[in-house]
């Protein structure tokens, strides 16, 4: 399992009261006021699908929004803690050699029994995925260390996709299970 391409292109979020940016929501009442204004934000804005996401974007709208979000939230929150150390060995510009070795005597540890569960294909992060991380990574640098709501990386296709999402609860619906399953499947 491979996160799947991310894009640092819009980063906008609203502000509270007192003017400031809601970079991270922290209570209940933030998160939900975030989520209404997102599912607005996200069906009214247009934000350009980069390159790397428009494949991304084809296959979801084949399968739909719903099925997006699943997909988006499982990987982002599953994969989290290793595409963290492999973004970050990548952007510094280890070579790949280095992570291959890495997985590759990781793998050898493995007894029989271990292997079987996993196909030797899914164990081993592909150079261009490796790549890809890097170069994502330092592009994550551009939004403002603030702004930490997980959806970012995806707006360009979610924005798309909910352009065809009419009703707003709906949408809110969409974003809320995206934050709730991204938590959970992080969290093991």
């Amino acid at each position: 399992m491979f996160i799947r391409p991310r894009a640092y292109v819009d980063w906008t979020v609203p502000t509270d009261g007192d003017g400031n940016e809601v970079g991270l929501c922290t209570e209940d009442i933030s998160y939900r006021s975030y989520l209404e204004w997102l599912a607005d934000y996200l069906f009214e804005t247009e934000i350009a699908v980069p390159e790397s996401q428009k494949a991304l974007l084809e296959e979801y709208k084949e399968k739909g929004a719903s099925h997006a979000i699943l997909d988006l939230s499982d990987l982002l929150g599953y994969t989290i803690y290793e595409t963290e150390a492999i973004q970050e060995m990548s952007a510094r510009g280890a070579p790949y050699s280095e992570r291959y070795e890495a997985e590759r005597e990781g793998w050898d540890a493995l007894t029989e029994e271990e292997r079987e569960v996993w196909d030797e294909g899914d164990f081993f992060t592909p150079e261009e995925v490796y790549n890809r991380l890097g170069v994502e990574h330092k592009e994550s640098k551009k939004v403002p260390s603030h702004i930490r709501h997980a959806d970012i990386p995806y707006r360009p296709v979610l924005a798309a996709l909910f352009k065809d999402v009419h009703d707003v609860r709906k949408r809110y619906e969409l974003l809320d299970f995206f934050y709730c399953n991204f938590n959970e499947s992080a969290s093991k």
